[in-house]
């Protein structure tokens, strides 16, 4: 998946901001209290809706909006070769492909229904593989022991499953390996 741009309206701090972010590796730095963590909620938000915020839904719109400023949050991103535009508010979102006018689905269980079919993951898979936040890297501080890096990192990328079935498969080869001896010790009965 890759990210191409994000339109923040009445979003947390951001009162009217358009993001485009370059192919590759994305870093956002700044102070503290710039935004950076909303920008990387508000492109979560987009994707997954409500489950992807920090508090409360009703406190994503900006304090300052009046009430006719409403929070919008639009997100274009590419996933193999296909472009979508995904547009979600409070209680609205939808879900549009390669420039279409018309959504290809509407309705924010929907919208992110849809979203986790065509990326083929959840949000909480999807904050593990592309988004990590700056704590979430302290292991690279050194503060902790590589035993405890490693197991954030496979917990990072899953692959504590992928271990967990190679160790499984192993122990089905040594099983099969135990039971091919002892058919080989079996004397023929001719």
């Amino acid at each position: 998946m890759r990210v191409h741009s994000l339109q923040l309206k009445n979003f947390r701090q951001f009162v009217d901001s358009s993001l485009e972010f370059p192919l590759g590796i994305v870093g956002i730095v700044g102070p503290n209290g710039s935004g950076k963590t909303s920008v990387l909620e508000a492109i979560s938000f987009a994707l997954f809706g409500a489950r992807a915020i920090r508090g409360k839904l009703s406190d994503l719109t900006r304090r300052a909006a009046t009430k006719n400023e409403k929070l919008e949050v639009q997100l274009i991103f590419e996933h193999v070769g296909r472009v979508f535009r995904v547009c979600r508010f409070l209680e609205k979102a939808e879900l549009f492909q390669a420039g279409e006018s018309e959504p290809i689905v509407e309705g924010t269980s929907a919208v992110t229904y849809r979203i986790e079919e065509i990326l083929g993951m959840t949000f909480e898979e999807f904050s593990n593989t592309y988004f990590t936040s700056q704590k979430a890297l302290e292991f690279l501080s050194g503060k902790k022991g590589s035993v405890e890096r490693e197991k954030f990192v496979l917990n990072m990328l899953g692959l504590e499953k992928v271990d967990r079935a190679l160790e499984l498969l192993r122990n089905d080869k040594k099983d099969l390996k135990y039971k091919l001896q002892a058919l080989k010790n079996i004397p023929n009965a001719d």
